[in-house]
This record gives structure tokens, C-alpha cells and sequence, in this order.
């Protein structure tokens, strides 16, 4: 086999366990990150809870200060009815007291309702709140081992890139630029093996002519459909 398709077919390997670094790191992330977005989602519960227990307090207090209302205007009412003389005045001031104290009856009942409301959300919050703390607790525990298989996964990063940067030193510079070109829209596929005697990137069949020159091997080879670089699978020479 021509020693630059070797290179080639190495590198292409190397290239392809860099490829895979993102979706290991994604990975070994995957469940910390489900945590933090657990944790985010809930604590954001808990603010919208807390704004809406905000938001009865703010109401009771309205209720609170028109009981004030209703209560002074009752006292006026009482007043004013020791100095009428016709029953139409009387009628009329019933009439006014009974309105405000249905007013009342309401403002009262509606002050019940709202610290009833007021005082599930703010339990339903802290309950929240517990929970928010025990995911806290179990992202630190993830953080932690998960420093160590990260600091691994950098070491294998490393050796992995000084690999490669020993073996494109050794690379025709002519022939790592070709490869380079290809890859740029092949990706992980740049390099694939001939199988069954089509190539493996596109899975078209090889002419006999194409195929007898992936088989010699004596130089990098393309598949004149796909344009990715070929070489023979293991199995397919022992077959051959």
C-alpha cells in the first residue's frame, strides 16, 4: 500500500477520535445539565410564586384599606340617622348602610380567599425551595467526579492532537492539503474503505478499472462518483 494512503488512513482515524471528543464532553454532561436545568426551571417557579403571593398581599392591603373605607362611612351613616325626620330619608340611608355593609361582607370574604391563596404559594415555594436545595446537593456531587473524567477526557484530548500533529509533520504537504480539502464537506467519512466493491462514503460500485486501482494501491485513490478517498477493507482483500 503506498505509504501516503497509510498516513492518510491513520490520520483519517485520528481525525474521526477528535470528531467523537464533543459528543463524550456532551455526554459525560448530559446528566449535570439535566440537573441544572431542573434546578433553573424550579427556582423560577418559586420567583413566579413569590410574585403572585406579592400580588394577593398587594390586594388584601386595597381590601384592608377600603374596610376603612366602608367602616368610617358606616360611622358617618350612624351619625346621620339620629338627625332625619321622613321615612324616605331613612329608607334611603338603609339602603346606603346595606350596601356598604355588603361591601364589607365581600371586602372580608375576599381578604380570606386572598391569605388562603397567598399562603399556599408561599408553601408550595418553600417546598419548592427544599427541592431547589437537594438538586443543589446533587450538582455538586456530579461536579465533583465529573471534574475528574473531564481532566481524563483533556489528557486523552491531549495525546490524542500530539499524535496527530507528529503524523501531518510526516505527511506529503501536498497530499495532507487534498485531504484537508476533501474533509471540509466529507467530515468523519473523508477516508472510507471499498466493501463488496462499492465505496463505503456513497455505496455506488466501483468501475472494474476504479476497482483495480483501489486494489493495487500504489496511490491515494477517489471515488469518481463521491470524490472521498479509498482504500481496500480488510475483508474485501482476503476475499480478493
Amino acid at each position: 500500500m503506498n505509504q501516503e494512503l497509510k498516513k492518510i488512513i491513520e490520520l483519517a482515524k485520528i481525525d474521526y477520535e477528535i470528531d467523537s471528543f464533543g459528543p463524550k464532553e456532551e455526554s459525560l454532561k448530559s446528566e449535570l445539565n439535566k440537573l441544572v436545568g431542573k434546578a433553573a426551571e424550579i427556582k423560577a417557579k418559586i420567583e413566579s410564586l413569590n410574585e403572585e403571593a406579592k400580588e394577593c398581599r398587594f390586594k388584601i392591603a386595597k381590601h384592608d384599606t377600603h374596610l376603612k373605607e366602608l367602616s368610617a362611612k358606616l360611622a358617618d351613616i350612624s351619625k346621620k340617622s339620629s338627625t332625619l325626620k321622613t321615612e324616605r330619608e331613612i329608607k334611603a340611608l338603609q339602603v346606603e348602610e346595606d350596601i356598604a355593609r355588603e361591601q364589607i361582607d365581600f371586602a372580608n370574604e375576599e381578604i380570606g380567599r386572598l391569605e388562603n391563596l397567598e399562603s399556599g404559594k408561599k408553601d408550595e415555594a418553600k417546598k419548592l425551595a427544599d427541592s431547589v436545595g437537594k438538586i443543589e446537593e446533587d450538582i455538586k456531587g456530579y461536579e465533583t467526579s465529573l471534574a475528574s473524567d473531564l481532566s481524563a477526557l483533556e489528557e486523552s484530548k491531549k495525546s490524542v492532537y500530539e499524535k496527530k500533529d507528529k503524523l501531518v509533520y510526516e505527511v506529503n504537504p501536498k497530499v495532507y492539503s487534498f485531504y484537508q480539502k476533501i474533509k471540509r464537506w466529507a467530515g468523519s467519512s473523508t477516508v472510507v474503505s471499498v466493501r463488496a466493491k462499492a465505496c463505503s462514503g456513497c455505496n455506488i460500485v466501483l468501475t472494474d478499472n476504479d476497482y483495480r486501482k483501489v486494489i493495487r494501491s500504489e496511490e491515494i485513490n477517489t471515488c469518481s462518483n463521491c470524490g472521498r478517498i479509498l482504500y481496500l477493507d480488510e475483508t474485501e482483500a482476503e476475499n480478493g
